[in-house]
């Protein structure tokens, strides 16, 4: 594809998204120009334009696609979060910005969607990463015995605006809320003086259904399209 077929594809896509088009049509869209980029990125600043426009389409096109999955499995969030929190790291490097994950170190069943919890945290994350004023971005995740609490606290307030525009149903933090609170969980924000604070709150699963391994740090890095880098790129 040349510069001005990858221009008009994209303007094509996004036209599409705003008319309700088919998502699948436009994932496999976005696919081909995702290949074509790749292999062009280091030929200059048009394919890295070109891979950000296309990381912001692919972000709207899954914040607007809510799971409604039934859930028949449990993974362990401690382990899950740690991953994403390590990845995140690498990604907000560039930006002077430190995730610290902090938790008890034991397991932490939850029951819920694996890529819509990922895809949440890691829109959590780098909207965390976007808006800090700070260095430190700090994660906890630990157990009340009934659910698993998440925090996520950094030193950049979130402005109100921010948020309204944040919410919208093609958001990042729209899809979170909505996803949390269909997973049973609950979502709060916090902003003052400075200082934001999100915290979530999900069930804990039941120990009766078999439990899988969530995706590793190695599967989020590697592949260019994961969840993280969905949620980080693009901005």
């Amino acid at each position: 594809m040349t510069g001005g077929q990858i221009s008009a594809e994209l303007a094509r896509l996004y036209d599409d998204f705003e008319k309700g088009g088919q998502i699948n049509n436009i994932r496999n869209g976005l696919q081909n120009i995702f290949d074509e980029c790749f292999l062009n990125a280091l030929c200059g600043s048009f394919y890295r334009e070109a891979l950000d426009r296309s990381f912001s389409l692919l972000r709207r096109v899954e914040n607007s696609a809510l799971p409604y999955v039934s859930v028949k499995y449990r993974f362990d969030a401690s382990y899950a979060v740690e991953g994403l929190c390590f990845c995140a790291d690498v990604l907000g490097f560039e930006k002077g910005k430190k995730i610290i994950f902090e938790s008890s170190g034991n397991t932490i069943y939850i029951s819920a969607d694996m890529k819509g919890f990922l895809f949440s945290v890691s829109n959590l994350l780098a909207n965390a990463v976007k808006y800090s004023a700070g260095e430190d971005i700090i994660v906890t995740l630990k157990s009340d015995g009934k659910n698993a609490l998440l925090c996520i606290s950094d030193s950049g307030e979130f402005s109100y605006d921010a948020f309204q525009s944040a919410v919208i149903k093609t958001g990042s933090l729209g899809f979170a809320i909505s996803f949390f609170e269909s997973s049973g969980g609950a979502f709060a924000m916090e902003s003052s003086d400075g200082l934001t604070a999100v915290a979530v709150k999900l069930p804990l699963a039941k120990n009766s259904l078999p439990a899988v391994l969530p995706l590793g740090i190695e599967e989020l890095l590697y592949d260019r399209l994961s969840v993280i880098y969905t949620a980080f790129c693009g901005h």
